[in-house]
């Protein structure tokens, strides 16, 4: 299973209304993806409506932000860190 987080700080400015909608949008995506099993369903969380439309909403708003992924596969893959990096590359190329 494959953990994805990620830390932001939003610009100074935001107002209650901008923040609200993010929060709102945000559990709207935990509530419609399910846990990223795998590489491939990572790809699927990347590229998954809830995910890009919190995506275009929010990063407007962010002046900080840091993702992170971890597993708790018992014999990880060595190359974990750089398979996760390629989709995200592809990812930020092609949105």
């Amino acid at each position: 299973m494959i953990y994805h987080g990620t830390r932001i700080k939003l610009k100074e400015g935001i107002t209650p209304e901008q923040f609200e909608e993010a929060l709102e949008i945000l559990h709207e995506q935990g509530r419609s993806i399910s846990v990223v099993e795998d590489m491939n369903a990572y790809e699927e969380y990347l590229t998954h409506p809830a995910h890009t439309r919190s995506e275009r909403f929010a990063f407007p708003l962010i002046e900080k932000f840091e993702a992170y992924d971890i597993t708790d596969d018992p014999d990880p893959d060595p190359e974990f860190g750089a398979k996760v990096a390629e989709l995200q590359r592809r990812h930020y190329e092609t949105g």
